[in-house]
C-alpha cells in the first residue's frame, strides 16, 4: 500500500541522485531508463511516468547540487 509507494519514491529520489552525482545529464538518465523497475507504477497516473518523474527529481535537486 502506501508505505510500499513511499519506499519507492524514496528510491527513486536516491537513483536519480546518485546518477545526478555521477555527472548524467537529465537526457542520458531518461535514455537509460533509471527508473524503469518502478514502471509498473505509471498505471496510476496516465501521465506520472518515469520520465516524467527522472525530470521533476532532476529538477528539484539541480540547484541543491
Amino acid at each position: 500500500g502506501l508505505n510500499r509507494y513511499r519506499e519507492m519514491l524514496a528510491d527513486s529520489i536516491r537513483i536519480v541522485l546518485a546518477h545526478m552525482k555521477k555527472g548524467k545529464t537529465l537526457q542520458q538518465m531518461k535514455k537509460e531508463k533509471i527508473l524503469d523497475k518502478y514502471k509498473s507504477y505509471n498505471t496510476y497516473l496516465s501521465w506520472l511516468t518515469t520520465d516524467y518523474w527522472t525530470g521533476a527529481v532532476h529538477s528539484a535537486y539541480r540547484s541543491k547540487k
